[in-house]
């Protein structure tokens, strides 16, 4: 009885191991507003799950939080901001062909700290027409001689 049921269990263990199914692309719409985990927003009709193929062809998204590990991840235009310090993308492959990562406008040291934070297993491709862009995005400066936010933080005595 006992090494039936092991077998039973190697059997059913092992059984996954050996379906394959096609990989699941789920393309960004933005039907219902900028929000990533808002299922209305991708052809899927769900935000993405691990393992899915993300294409991003246009429109502007609002990362909040870590995504799923991702197949892959193909933007060629359109905005992808990072929101909150614990905000991540996720994905075997990237390639950011067009469009641009970014985050929201700068912010003072009462409120929450953005950063991009991109995690590749494999190969990340930035293209000519991408960006990785953050200028004037961090602490916000003084303001006609006031003194600035975050550390280091000096006075602003010009606009410029």
């Amino acid at each position: 009885m006992r090494s039936q049921l092991v077998t039973a269990l190697v059997v059913i263990a092992t059984r996954g191991l050996f379906v394959s199914g096609a990989v699941v692309t789920n393309t960004w719409t933005g039907s219902a507003n900028a929000n990533w985990f808002n299922g209305g927003n991708w052809s899927q009709a769900t935000y993405p799950a691990d393992g899915e193929a993300i294409v991003v062809n246009n429109g502007t998204i609002l990362l909040t939080n870590f995504t799923a590990k991702l197949a892959s991840f193909a933007m060629s235009a359109g905005t992808l901001t990072f929101s909150n310090w614990y905000t991540k993308l996720e994905a075997t492959d990237i390639s950011l062909t067009g469009g641009a990562f970014t985050l929201p406008s700068s912010f003072t040291t009462n409120q929450m700290s953005n950063r991009v934070w991109i995690v590749c297993s494999n190969n990340f491709t930035l293209g000519p027409s991408a960006s990785i862009n953050t200028d004037s995005r961090g602490y916000a400066g003084g303001v006609s001689g006031n003194i600035g936010n975050g550390p280091g933080g000096g006075r602003r005595t010009s606009y410029g």
